[in-house]
């Protein structure tokens, strides 16, 4: 979760979303204009058609359901969120996991999914936001190499959004007629504005657009309105960009916390750290014995992964020293009843 003291106000922004253009007409907008004009400057998938949502959950759900037959294969980047896994779940998606590393998914085992032929690939193309890890420059121009000898739909999760202090990327330009791109609002501006805007090729939003028809049919044009309105403010942004660097200094303290006390841990961003442990069960009962609760890497994955992850978005640096060496012992490999550890 992000930190509520670093959330921005919202009454202005939200004062001006209330004299929206065509405030509470049933026409079906996808994106208000000003929301577009707002964020094309810095959207990276500069071809694009804009579709409002509500949340970047519910783009990826949307964009699933609308675009991806019950039972297919879906290839997806693990680890991941638990609530893509259980959208693929319901949708009856066959995973094909791709495995990542400290700079993204694995070109490697992107290809060896490939030739399973899924109809979609799912990752985060900036920031992890189970591991906190980066998907570099280079790694993605490697998954485009990968991508480009396919037919499968991308989809691009940037779930973190401007916290992740790094800049959007994307293969869309590359791969127009392929890729989605999804950007949620959630951590870095409140996630009761419940606002993600998603990108595609004209015919992908189409599509999405007329699944969604049979249900919320557009977006609140309050909401879209009090985004492009905190997206516009300088002073928003400035918080916005101290909030981000809060987040990488907090997690990046705690990494090297870890690191002092002998656990690979690199740096990254975001809320969160996937800390390595011996046994994901015995790092869970030891944190929780400590008062400390942490999810196992295998609630981010089709298995166990070897891992826990904890939140730090909200740890204090007193805090830090004391949830350090809990998660040293936590991580420790675990000893039979009856021997000396």
């Amino acid at each position: 979760m992000p930190d509520l003291a670093l959330l921005p106000e919202l009454d202005r922004a939200l004062l001006h979303g209330a004299r929206s253009e065509n405030l509470n007409s049933y026409e079906r907008v996808r994106t208000l204009p000003e929301l577009e004009q707002a964020l094309r400057p810095s959207w990276p998938f500069k071809s694009a058609a804009m579709l409002a949502t509500n949340g970047g959950y519910n783009a990826v759900y949307l964009s699933l359901h609308a675009l991806v037959p019950p039972g297919s294969a879906v290839a997806v980047e693990m680890p991941a969120s638990m609530r893509l896994l259980d959208i693929l779940e319901d949708l009856g998606a066959r995973i094909i996991p791709v495995a990542s590393d400290r700079f993204g998914p694995e070109p490697a085992a992107l290809g060896t999914a490939l030739a399973q032929d899924p109809v979609a690939f799912v990752f985060q193309p900036v920031l992890s936001s189970v591991t906190g890890h980066y998907c570099t420059v280079e790694r993605l121009s490697e998954l485009g190499d990968v991508l480009a000898a396919s037919e499968t739909l991308i989809i691009e999760d940037d779930g973190p959004g401007d916290i992740a202090m790094a800049p959007s990327q994307s293969l869309g330009d590359r791969l127009p007629d392929r890729v989605i791109h999804i950007r949620s609002f959630s951590k870095s501006y409140g996630p009761d504005l419940r606002m993600a805007v998603l990108s595609a090729s004209e015919t992908l939003v189409d599509q999405v657009q007329s699944y969604r028809a049979f249900s919320a049919g557009w977006t609140s044009r309050i909401l879209q309105s009090a985004v492009a309105w905190l997206v516009g403010d300088e002073a928003t942004r400035s918080a916005v960009r101290t909030a981000g660097q809060i987040y990488r200094n907090r997690r990046n303290m705690f990494a090297q916390a870890l690191r002092d006390r002998g656990i690979d841990v690199p740096d990254g961003g975001g809320l969160s750290i996937y800390l390595p442990v011996h046994a994901e069960t015995f790092a869970l009962i030891t944190l929780a014995a400590h008062g400390v609760s942490a999810l196992p890497g295998e609630s981010f994955s089709l298995a166990p992964t070897g891992h826990v992850r904890l939140a730090t978005g909200r740890l204090t640096q007193a805090e830090l020293p004391a949830l350090a060496d809990i998660a040293r012992l936590a991580a420790a490999e675990p000893f039979e009843i009856g021997t000396s550890p």
